[in-house]
This record gives structure tokens, C-alpha cells and sequence, in this order.
């Protein structure tokens, strides 16, 4: 088990790395978190690029390995990068691409927004991230 997110890296840096930090191990299962650097206002990939890049990733990876989750939702009081409205219509995207490849799927924006308190569990999603990186492999 290892985590091989980097911290800021978007699906086009992602893709330049994959070989290397995640398919040479032939791991037998990826979890994929991208989104939040790819709806970043100051580097901001285009949702249909987005898309292409999580095709590919996920067809590197096999679709039956590859767990897609969608980004978090942010507190926008202090997030000023990007904001829920955008990262929703990333989050739909990673679904599209969970439904066209046959990818499992955790709608991480949507459960965690969802909930009355969300912008606490905001605070205790580095916590989840480190305990799911001992479980599984993680690509973000």
C-alpha cells in the first residue's frame, strides 16, 4: 500500500507521472481523486480536457482497478481558488467517466456536501485521506 498524491498536481501532471509512481507496481487497486487543482482558478483545466485526462488515466490503470472519486466541496470563506458551483460540474464529469468505463465510483462532493455539518468534516478530510492511503494505493 502506498499514496503516491502530490499535493497541487492536476490530471495533466498527473498523466505525465502515472507510469512511474503507480503502473510500474502493478497495484490492485487505484483510488483517483482528482479535481480541486483542475477547477483552480489560476490553473484551471477545461472540463472536456478533464474528462479526457480521467479517460485515460482510468484505461492505464484498467477500469476494474480504478476507484473514482469525486472531488471534496470547499469552504468558500477560505478557499478562494475555486468554488462548489465549479467543482460540481468536475464532480459530474468523474461520474460520466465512472459510467463510460465501468470504473467504481464514490461521490465524495455529494455525500460530504449533503451533510448539515460539512464544513467541520471539511477540517477532518486530511485524517480520511492519510487512513485511506494505508488501505489502498492513492493516484491524486
Amino acid at each position: 500500500m502506498s499514496s503516491k498524491s502530490v499535493s497541487g498536481n492536476n490530471t495533466c501532471e498527473a498523466i505525465i507521472r502515472i507510469e512511474n509512481d503507480v503502473i510500474k507496481h502493478n497495484p490492485d487497486l487505484v483510488t483517483v481523486l482528482f479535481g480541486a487543482n483542475d477547477a483552480a482558478f489560476h490553473k484551471i483545466i477545461d472540463l472536456e480536457t478533464y474528462k479526457k485526462n480521467l479517460y485515460k488515466i482510468t484505461h492505464l490503470i484498467k477500469p476494474e482497478k480504478t476507484i473514482l472519486i469525486t472531488p471534496a466541496p470547499v469552504d468558500e470563506k477560505v478557499q478562494f481558488a475555486r468554488t462548489n458551483e465549479v467543482l460540481l460540474k468536475y464532480a459530474l464529469v468523474v461520474k460520466q467517466v465512472a459510467d463510460l468505463t465501468g470504473s467504481h465510483f464514490i461521490d465524495f462532493f455529494s455525500k460530504m456536501i449533503s451533510l448539515e455539518d460539512y464544513l467541520n468534516k471539511l477540517k477532518e478530510l486530511k485524517m480520511m485521506v492519510f487512513i485511506l492511503g494505508k488501505m489502498v494505493m492513492i493516484f491524486w
